[in-house]
């Protein structure tokens, strides 16, 4: 379940699911940030992606895969001291619609300063979580980012 920079598939790791495979001006750089997601995740970044392979995504197997590791997963980042100081921020989202004509991809933010069963009124999409990231990084918007929605108000970040 690493995140890997090889720019090939090697299933069950899918390179379609690494942004930094796309960023060439930068891929070297983020080879060195790479490191193989571990039984106790390392959180300790300002800002860590973590990508589960295509059978923990559920995209190639069982719903029920996807739900036994995230609920391995959860737990960790959870019990992390990053999280428990209210450094941490965890955005779970998918990829994928569910193929209605209003797009719906469900995406869960939990921090200890978002309400339990917070829910944002308004729509969100993808650039509205690389809006939000790069504010709370402290980073200026890029192209469409820049006019999408934050979720930082919706839920308390």
């Amino acid at each position: 379940m690493s995140w890997q920079f090889e720019g090939i598939d090697s299933y069950p790791y899918a390179v379609r699911h690494n942004p930094a495979a796309y960023f060439t001006s930068v891929r070297t750089a983020c080879y060195a940030q790479d490191v193989p997601l571990g039984s106790t995740p390392d959180i300790s970044a300002r800002f860590t992606e973590i990508t589960p392979n295509v059978c923990n995504d559920t995209h190639d197997c069982p719903i029920e895969t996807g739900d036994n590791w995230l609920s391995a997963f959860v737990p960790k980042i959870l019990a992390s001291a990053e999280y428990k100081a209210g450094n941490t921020r965890l955005v779970i989202t998918w990829d994928e619609d569910d193929y209605g004509t209003t797009n719906h991809i469900p995406t869960l933010v939990i921090a200890p300063s978002t309400v339990a069963g917070s829910r944002y009124g308004g729509a969100l999409d993808h650039y509205s979580l690389l809006r939000t990231a790069q504010q709370l990084l402290g980073l200026p918007c890029l192209e469409n980012s820049c006019s999408a929605a934050s979720m930082r108000a919706g839920f308390n970040l």
